[in-house]
């Protein structure tokens, strides 16, 4: 795209470009690393990493690569309600099943842990684990409790009478 390094510092419009292009033609000119750093504001490895790339690729490989996004992997509407169909199939479908499942049969793989949260939610499932019911619990054991708090409660009430009525 430019011819030389001075094309490039003169007509580029990417300002990294142009420090680029200065830093290596200044180091083709002999200039001491540590100084084109100083006046640059960059780090000397700057400088170095630079260099070794326009030996490598030349002009053109000081320009910067369109990095954009990384490509996205979305669900087609179809696609979408053929997996939330496939989660509501089974009684319980832990997050690792729909990465797994996403990956083997779609070709999917979101970046963002909340992308499955919500194929997750819009299904209908929890993903957090819970319980109905206390595994350890013993019915005996909560119907003496309550019993004895009855009881505890009944004889508070007694005793705030009998000192209401003592009062003056």
């Amino acid at each position: 795209m430019y011819k030389d390094l001075d094309d490039l510092i003169r007509h580029s419009s990417k300002g990294a470009e142009i420090k680029r292009g200065i830093a290596v033609k200044q180091d083709l000119a002999g200039k001491s690393r540590k100084l084109i750093a100083e006046i640059l504001s960059v780090t000397e490895a700057f400088v170095s990493k630079w260099r070794i790339i326009y030996d490598e690729y030349g002009v053109n490989g000081l320009l910067s690569a369109h990095r954009g996004a990384r490509p996205r992997a979305f669900l087609s509407e179809e696609k979408k309600a053929l997996v939330l169909a496939h989660i509501r199939s089974h009684p319980v479908f832990s997050f690792s099943d729909l990465v797994s499942y996403l990956q083997k049969e779609h070709g999917v793989s979101y970046k963002s842990s909340q992308s499955y949260y919500d194929l997750l939610h819009e299904a209908g499932m929890s993903w957090h684990k819970s319980q109905k019911t206390n595994p350890k619990r013993d019915e005996q054991q909560v119907q003496e409790r309550r019993t004895a708090i009855k009881k505890t409660s009944e004889r508070t009430k007694t005793y705030q009478k009998r000192r209401n009525s003592s009062a003056f």
